[in-house]
């Protein structure tokens, strides 16, 4: 299809806007109209930017350790001791608790006994074995010459076999008591609990002098990595094919070339930048997001498990975007248009497709820059040069004035192929980003506000 074929089915939609538009005049009565048609209808105008915009999304994550180690006694018996205080950074192998010994010493003590005894038994063993066997070797020869008779060779042999049953009961019993050693050991060790991780250590729930059991339902204390933190949080659904492609299938735990922001709850950015670390294999139907899961620098400290953050990264780049203020935009007929001065200052008209709202710097009254909030728009149906040059506007695209405000009026101007008296458009103050036309209803992420950058909505 060819640019006038193209352009012919936008100025059918076109007329339908303008049909919309002067139906809504009319409710201003008819002496407006009469007033109209007397003297040039006066419009808003500013130029149409064109510059490269960064599209950064935002969603809401929440902190936790890198490693949360939950720490449960593995004994039974009475805290006697607490060796760390509540909210302190611990290092791994670091003395937390302590459980009475006495108990654990007493069965360590029975076991090297009963290990003492078994080796004992085993000494006699052996040694009534080392005789037997003497015995058989010398009856065997007596027996032999008939000086001693067959039975005391049989009564020999029989105690020889009993002998190496002994053995072979003793060693068992050695090897009973050096597992009874090793348990009792074990339980005398789990009577000191110490941190498995190194991280920062939360408010103890028992107090010295409580019973401790392995079957308690809460932990003594959790230890929580933090150095770096672990930030959790999901992108939707609309942003998982751009995002992957991004990552360019990495599988390595490699995600350098997306690195992220912090935004705290008191609106302050985190002075340290984070990075993916995982991403989870799978999008949850239920929801529609991604799991992914990143790491922080946290040299201070000052990043605790379980705070709230939002999450900033910048997700596309747009070269030579082309961007208008908002309310420039019409929608009428479930499409969206713009108007520009054309030849003669006779306004026309441009279907366009929508993309992010960005913060970007442009010139107030006085001549200096304010951060304004501005639509990204491009051609729909046919870029917009094309479009523009189709109805006589030639020129740089830099250089077409866009009707900001009495768009309304300006669309019976353009029935009546009417010129209209253009006034320059002042940017005001600062004002807060306003979420895409085209991200509406999606809430897939939380408008940025700083400069320079898209809203999330999930549009690349």
């Amino acid at each position: 299809m060819n640019a006038n074929a193209l352009f012919g089915i936008s100025a059918g939609a076109v007329l339908c806007v303008c049909a919309s538009l002067m139906t809504s005049c009319r409710d201003g009565g008819q002496g407006a109209a009469s007033e109209q048609a007397s003297s040039p209808v006066r419009v808003k105008t500013a130029a149409l930017v064109r510059q490269d915009v960064t599209s950064t999304g935002q969603w809401y994550g929440y902190l936790r350790g890198v490693e949360d180690a939950a720490i449960r006694p593995q004994v039974t018996g009475t805290l006697v001791k607490k060796n760390y205080k509540d909210g302190s950074y611990v290092r791994e192998g670091e003395v937390l608790f302590e459980i009475d010994k006495a108990l654990f010493e007493a069965t360590l003590h029975q076991a090297q006994a009963s290990l003492a005894q078994a080796e004992g038994s085993l000494q006699q063993a052996n040694a009534a074995h080392e005789k037997n066997r003497l015995d058989v070797d010398r009856y065997t020869k007596l027996v032999a010459s008939g000086s001693v008779s067959e039975k005391n060779l049989t009564d020999s042999q029989q105690a020889l076999r009993e002998n190496e049953a002994q053995i072979l009961v003793a060693e068992a019993q050695i090897q009973a008591a050096k597992a009874q050693i090793e348990s009792a050991q074990t339980n005398l060790d789990y009577a000191t609990i110490k941190a498995p991780i190194s991280g920062i250590a939360g408010i103890a729930q028992p107090s010295v002098g409580d019973l401790l059991s392995p079957s308690m339902t809460e932990p003594l204390v959790t230890i929580s990595s933090i150095e770096p933190v672990r930030v959790d949080f999901s992108i939707p659904e609309q942003m998982v094919l751009s995002a992957l492609k991004r990552w360019n299938g990495t599988t390595d735990a490699k995600y350098e070339n997306f690195p992220f922001r912090l935004i705290l709850s008191d609106g302050s950015v985190y002075e340290h930048q984070g990075e993916i670390v995982s991403v989870d294999r799978a999008v949850n139907r239920s929801m529609g997001t991604l799991d992914v899961v990143g790491h922080v620098p946290n040299p201070n400290r000052i990043l605790r498990p379980g705070m709230a953050v939002t999450v900033q990264a910048d997700v596309s780049f747009q070269k030579d975007a082309l961007l208008v203020p908002p309310r420039a935009v019409m929608a009428r007929q479930s499409a969206d248009f713009i108007m520009v001065l054309g030849p003669g200052d006779v306004p026309v008209m441009c279907r366009v497709a929508l993309g992010n709202v960005v913060n970007v710097p442009v010139k107030d009254a006085s001549g200096r820059e304010t951060v304004q909030p501005m639509q990204v728009i491009s051609g729909q149906g046919a870029p917009l040069d094309v479009q523009l040059r189709a109805q006589g506007v030639a020129g740089a695209l830099t250089d077409v004035q866009v009707i900001v405000e009495g768009t309304a009026l300006a669309a019976l101007a353009m029935q009546a192929k009417r010129p209209v008296l253009p006034e320059p458009y002042v940017y005001e103050a600062s004002q807060p980003l306003v979420p895409s036309k085209a991200a509406a209803g999606r809430g897939s992420a939380v408008p940025d506000e700083s400069a320079g950058n898209a809203d999330a909505s999930g549009r690349d």
